[in-house]
């Protein structure tokens, strides 16, 4: 991400691209914060934001974003654009309940619609760039089977294995909509169950620091694969890519295993560096498991996931 206007300045403008690869888009974002205030002749339930500095408009080949930011429930909120482009009244002000805050910092994200037909998306920070790329389709496809759709989002299940993101024709705009923020909602739930249950440390070799990531053991694209808490396991960068890369694995009592040919690999491209390393955990039980038993990896799971990294 590439900031291009100076800071505080409205609209702050950024190059945003969803990958390295992929092709850069301009964002153009107006936001403010998102509080109470009023006094008594504003309902108890009910927050906003102010317009002040800048109205939002809409230029051809630009992305237009209209945010609140609630400091008391670190969450952003935005709303759409189009509809509130250029707003006429001397003190413009947008709108959001309290309910959709308090959902969307449990949740990540809550969606509201209005009694006027506009949809209020409450966002997580983590869920900020989602929602940039999907803002346009959720402000206008938006309507009230939608909003359920994505609101119960957070309530099913996680062994229920969650559809691939590939383009579908037979589904509607909507559709992909429920597609894309299940998937990152999914992604994003199942690291905070794994890290929590692992107390954010290595399983192998007990490292925090903030470096830690939640890997699946039965690899996502795989049959079978869930996204429960029993098949994950919390792993430092080194030890998950090592993991999905099959230079180690797991027996199925979470006794560390490592591949007989490491060496062998490295050797011939004079990069076996750290390979002593490895070859020292043959046979070590994990450093870390989930106090939880129903948290802690399934035997089958562990087997399946051997199975598909060709172990």
């Amino acid at each position: 991400m590439l900031q291009l206007s100076a800071a505080g300045e409205k609209p702050y403008i950024i190059s945003l691209s969803q990958s390295l690869e992929g092709q850069a888009e301009i964002f153009r974002i107006y936001a403010w914060n998102a509080t109470h205030g009023g006094g008594e002749r504003r309902a108890a339930d009910e927050y906003r934001v102010q317009f002040t500095g800048a109205r939002p408009e809409i230029v051809a080949g630009q992305r237009t974003v209209v945010l609140g930011w609630s400091e008391k429930f670190q969450v952003f909120v935005g709303w759409d654009a189009t509809i509130h482009k250029d707003r006429g009244s001397a003190s413009p002000s947008l709108q959001v309940r309290q309910a959709t805050l308090e959902s969307a910092k449990v949740h990540g994200f809550a969606v509201a619609e209005r009694k006027s037909g506009d949809i209020v998306v409450a966002i997580a920070p983590h869920f900020l760039s989602v929602y940039f790329w999907n803002a346009e389709r959720l402000h206008q496809e938006g309507s009230g089977e939608l909003v359920e759709a994505l609101n119960a989002i957070p309530q099913e299940a996680p062994e229920l294995n969650p559809l691939p993101l590939e383009a579908d024709e037979a589904q509607d705009d909507r559709q992909q909509i429920v597609r894309t923020i299940r998937s990152n909602y999914r992604a994003w739930d199942f690291r905070v169950r794994v890290l929590e249950a692992y107390g954010d440390m290595c399983a192998v070799c007990g490292l925090q620091l903030g470096l830690v990531e939640a890997a699946h053991i039965v690899p996502v694209a795989w049959p079978g694969s869930t996204d429960e808490t029993s098949n994950g396991i919390a792993l430092c960068r080194n030890h998950h890519k090592a993991y999905d890369s099959a230079l180690i694995s797991f027996s199925d009592d979470m006794n560390v295993l490592v591949a007989d040919s490491i060496r062998n690999r490295f050797d011939v491209r004079a990069r076996s560096g750290g390979s002593d390393d490895l070859e020292a955990l043959e046979g070590l039980a994990v450093v870390k498991l989930p106090e939880a038993f129903r948290d802690r990896p399934l035997a089958s799971y562990v087997a399946l996931g051997r199975i598909a990294r060709n172990w």
